[in-house]
């Protein structure tokens, strides 16, 4: 029984002291005033081509059990919706998402996920700074076509938690 209670306490001794590896935050994280003003004066909608878009963010960490103590990093589901429900164009290329909050500049490659509708483009941006929930932020999705560089804004965007 000895033996037994000495191997349990050993096993959750490791257990605990194991180190779990830090999340880090992918893409860039700036404080840079002059690029957080420059996107943040950016349209809510685009044309390009025959596709009218608007910008859908939804921007959020994660507290559920099971996670990381302090919350996940941050992330934020897009979706780019043609407003007449027009196919959006193939040419168009999902390039990179900016969030801003205040003078703070995150940016990163965005993940693009599949829809079930031809008028929308879903695209996912992962492992973001800790910001706080609660806060509002900018969030700013850059496209391509034919070499010309677009880029739409969704405005104060709250930060939500799932606990």
């Amino acid at each position: 029984m000895k033996k037994f209670n000495i191997f349990i306490f050993i096993f959750v001794l490791i257990l605990f002291s194991c180190n779990k590896k830090a999340q880090k935050p992918e893409g860039e994280q700036t404080f840079d005033p002059s690029l957080a003003s420059q996107l943040s004066t950016c349209s809510d909608t685009i044309t390009i081509g025959e596709n009218t878009l608007l910008l859908e963010a939804t921007v959020w960490r994660d507290f559920m059990p099971g996670g990381p103590s302090d919350g996940s990093l941050l992330i934020c589901m897009n979706q780019l919706r043609d407003i007449n429900s027009t196919q959006i164009s193939t040419d168009i290329i999902i390039k990179k998402q900016y969030i801003v909050l205040g003078n703070e500049v995150w940016s990163t490659e965005l993940e693009k996920t599949s829809s079930s509708e031809e008028h929308i483009l879903v695209c996912i941006a992962r492992n973001g700074p800790k910001w706080d929930h609660g806060l509002y932020v900018n969030v700013i999705c850059e496209l391509e076509r034919f070499g010309e560089t677009f880029q739409v804004i969704a405005k104060s965007q709250r930060i939500e938690a799932t606990f």
